[in-house]
């Protein structure tokens, strides 16, 4: 009996962090060994396999890009087969549906990072280019990260438009790898939105910040549609394509606390880490 009150104390007395620790909740490489499959594998815990498609909304193998380490082996979404950037093109994207009973989709989450890389083929990311989305349930929250314009990046949930716009710094050089990293922390009053940038030769740092309104971010709440988590485009629904190659996209949560927004140290763990593979 004592130790049993010894280990409840010790459970109620754990550090914070220990206990509203952050999930690796999606992580895509793109580095199936079979250049002509249509899925793609989720390296994170629930398996949430993405489905490539062709702007004509049929299943495409589109992991044929280079990737960004560079390494045999290594290789990337390709979407670069678009006919242009953002709302006027039509392009590929992939997409998986996200079930989210029981899971911290459907809880909800009050911090959150999204990361991954991006080379344009031609222009700099613009006109609303998706580079992530999530198309939520019938009274979830959407989330967008798409890039609208000279070089910026823009985080929404739902329609808000306040979460800030990171610095003009993305795809300033034709076939330069640039990583990219948001992230969402509601405990925060104000600047819970923070922007980060980096390249293959150069380190994480941060490149903006914003304020979304929202207490909690919730894309499986109530309704019968399952929530589906897009890369590279709108899908079916609105293409808007991000046109260029696309690699090591990853998204992080936290149901409680701050653990789920990263700091610019474990970001550039990330980006290193996508380096060496």
């Amino acid at each position: 009996m004592k130790s049993r009150r010894i280990l409840s104390m010790l459970v109620a007395f754990a550090p914070w962090p220990a206990v509203q620790a952050q999930e690796e909740l999606l992580h895509y490489t793109f580095n199936d060994s079979n250049l002509q499959t249509t899925s793609i594998a989720d390296a994170g815990p629930d398996g949430h396999a993405l489905t490539m498609y062709s702007a004509d909304g049929e299943p495409a193998a589109l992991q044929t890009g280079p990737g960004v380490s560079g390494k045999e082996g290594d290789h990337s979404f390709n979407n670069s087969g678009a006919t242009g950037m953002g709302k006027n093109g039509q392009g590929g994207w992939a997409e998986t549906a996200i079930p989210g009973e029981g899971t911290m989709w459907e809880r909800g989450m009050t911090s959150f990072t999204v990361t991954g890389w991006f080379q344009a083929t031609e222009s700099q990311p613009s006109d609303t280019a998706r580079i992530v989305y999530f198309q939520p349930s019938l009274e979830g929250n959407a989330l967008t990260v798409w890039a609208v314009g000279g070089g910026r990046l823009e985080l929404r949930i739902d329609k808000q438009k306040d979460g800030g716009q990171s610095e003009p710094v993305f795809g300033h050089k034709p076939g330069e790898w640039n990583f990219f990293a948001v992230t969402f922390d509601a405990t925060k009053g104000s600047d819970n939105v923070r922007y980060y940038a980096g390249t293959e030769a150069s380190s994480v740092r941060e490149v903006g910040e914003g304020t979304l309104a929202i207490e909690r971010w919730t894309p499986a709440r109530g309704g019968s549609r399952t929530p589906i988590f897009v890369i590279g485009s709108g899908g079916r629904e609105i293409q808007r394509p991000f046109q260029g190659h696309m690699d090591e996209i990853r998204f992080f949560g936290a149901a409680a606390g701050s653990d789920g927004a990263f700091d610019q140290e474990k970001l550039e763990e990330i980006r290193r880490e996508a380096l060496a593979r």
